[in-house]
């Protein structure tokens, strides 16, 4: 790893507090949003208040579908900060900043100061990267553990220790208790590539650094089998499983999305990726660095063919993208113009940097999207008691559940039988209005459409903000 220079340090301490400033700015703003932020927010708010950290509780019963890691550090940064939009999303932030500081360690590990910079400047307008880590999620702390966990693999050799093994495993252990079995592919990728160079010391390290994340791993699977039984077991692993499939025919989920949603998120750094990944596959073949790129592939390759195409599956990907991108521009410009161009790089990707960040703006500060939302759900708490149960006339619930502090029903299906037990198909309100307290969030447009089962029964308006209303039966 060469020494950098004085202007070097001063160029990396600006891009990374900007880094740093994007990702935290105005960060408690917005309300939290449907999905995954009021959803992972009741979850924590819950262990916060309980103590319980090992059945996680969303909308009032248990929810076994995620690793807890998330939820524990939120439930931590309730504890410190207070129930907020800020704390709930601390921790994905404070993830999204940690990526950005070990892509450029890494970079420069693997090659010198200047493409770790240029890496970390795109890094910085990477706009799905940016939005991402902004939001309260799973995805930004597991592309943080898996870039460390690819750090200390290479940190591993170039220091000859192994405690970096350690590390290694560790980092693997704690992305599977972030999301997943998805964590443990850059180690078996690592394996593989070992067992292929007969490198069969760094294969004994490497398979030290996995057994280490099944440890781990099989600790919190036990403590929870323990404590939740079967039900557990056959959540978790199926919503490990059906992301990726419900059929043995997955190549039947194959779908250009994935390159849609690449597109979008990095904007204009679109155009450069592609000739740098196929540099990078001729630069690399021979080298450890090669990994990068088969990891990109791989998992790449997986999400073409899954049967849930969302965008933010493809967190883990930007640092990586990012590096190959700092990584192809740094060598054309070195080969053809020599190393007194590089400064005149930097500056040239740091200008689109600035001109992505004006222009897309929009994109990764979003604005609020569940005032209203938030509004009626917040009245509901007030007005409404303890053991009161909300029943919304549409799919957009989370945001409803952690603010109303409420049990929550979505009775909108037209199917009588729900894979989810909070959503009810629309017949049930036959059942439902025969109670005493029925409290109902809806919109007027919805609340006509539904005119056949409401209309023997008369209801008060409560509150009203925007469209969303919130109705009592009289």
């Amino acid at each position: 790893m060469e020494k950098a220079s004085w202007i070097e340090k001063i160029s990396t301490l600006i891009i990374f507090f900007l880094f740093v400033f994007l990702i935290f700015y105005d960060l408690g703003s917005t309300k939290l949003t449907n999905w995954d932020e009021a959803w992972y927010g009741d979850i924590s708010r819950n262990m916060s208040e309980t103590g319980n950290l090992i059945t996680p509780i969303f909308n009032r019963e248990p929810f076994f579908d995620k690793p807890p890691l998330y939820f524990w550090l939120t439930a931590l940064s309730f504890k410190l900060f207070g129930v907020s939009e800020f704390s709930e999303r601390f921790f994905s932030a404070l993830a999204g900043v940690g990526v950005g500081l070990t892509l450029y360690f890494l970079a420069r590990l693997l090659f010198n100061n200047s493409v770790a910079l240029l890496s970390l400047i795109v890094l910085s307008s990477a706009i799905g990267f940016l939005y991402r880590s902004r939001t309260g999620n799973l995805d930004t702390l597991l592309t943080f553990f898996v870039l460390l966990s690819a750090f200390a693999f290479y940190k591993g050799q170039d220091k000859k220790s192994d405690l970096w093994y350690l590390i290694f495993g560790v980092a693997v252990g704690l992305g599977f208790l972030t999301k997943g079995a998805i964590s443990f592919l850059f180690p078996l990728l690592a394996a593989a590539y070992c067992l292929h160079k007969k490198d069969f010391s760094l294969l004994k390290k490497t398979s030290f650094a996995i057994l280490i994340g099944i440890v781990i791993s099989a600790v919190w699977i036990g403590l929870s089998f323990i404590a939740n039984g079967y039900p557990f077991v056959s959540d978790f692993y199926n919503n490990q499983t059906t992301k990726i499939s419900t059929t043995p025919f997955f190549w039947k989920n194959f779908s250009f999305d994935y390159f849609g949603h690449l597109k979008s998120g990095l904007k204009l750094w679109s155009l450069l990726f592609t000739p740098a990944f196929i540099y990078s596959l001729y630069a690399w073949w021979k080298k450890t660095s090669f990994l990068i790129t088969l990891y990109f592939i791989v998992f790449f390759g997986i999400l073409l063919f899954s049967q849930i195409t969302s965008n933010w599956f493809i967190m883990p990907l930007y640092p990586l993208i990012a590096l190959i991108i700092g990584f192809g521009l740094y060598r054309l410009v070195n080969r053809f113009l020599g190393k007194k161009f590089i400064p005149y790089l930097v500056a040239t990707v740091f200008a689109i940097t600035i001109y992505h960040l004006v222009l897309y703006n929009n994109e990764y500060a979003v604005k609020d999207v569940s005032m209203d939302e938030t509004n009626v759900a917040l009245f509901a708490r007030r007005f409404t008691r303890e053991n009161d149960t909300l029943y919304l006339t549409n799919y957009y619930f989370p945001t409803t559940i952690f603010y109303s502090n409420r049990k929550v029903y979505a009775v909108y299906s037209e199917q009588e039988e729900n894979q989810a037990w909070w959503v009810k198909p629309r017949t049930a309100w036959k059942e439902i209005l025969k109670s005493d307290r029925v409290f109902v969030v809806t919109t007027k447009e919805e609340f006509k459409n539904l005119s056949d089962y409401f209309s023997p029964y008369k209801f008060e308006v409560l509150h009203q903000s925007g469209q969303k209303l919130l109705l009592k039966k009289v």
